[in-house]
């Protein structure tokens, strides 16, 4: 399952999570299972990302416009590595997967 996925379906169940630096945090914590909480140390990076890149509203207005899934995030705006696909507004990395076509910073490929 995709990590934007995952959210969705835990802030269905009532959950909310927040990056705090490098810290996930997650509530209400009480209410989560071992397991949960396993599956979240796991993911935690791919977690982090996430919630931070969608804490800006345009990039969280791509995630759910494109269904997108946020692939790489540098919070001070840098962009990302050089060898990966050139980010969308230079904060995020955002790939939606549309059946035969991609979009990666915002153009449209097959």
């Amino acid at each position: 399952m995709a990590i934007g996925e995952a959210v969705k379906r835990m802030e269905a169940a009532g959950f909310r999570l927040e990056a705090d630096g490098g810290t996930l945090r997650v509530a209400p914590a009480d209410k989560l299972n071992e397991a949960q909480r396993q599956w979240l140390r796991r993911n935690k990076p791919a977690l982090l990302r996430h919630v931070k890149a969608v804490a800006i509203p345009h990039v969280r207005e791509m995630v759910e416009l494109f269904d997108a899934e946020v692939m790489a995030f540098d919070e001070h705006g840098g962009g990302v590595a050089a060898d990966t696909t050139p980010p969308v507004f230079t904060s995020a990395r955002v790939v939606a997967d549309t059946g035969a076509s991609k979009f990666h910073d915002g153009t449209c490929s097959s």
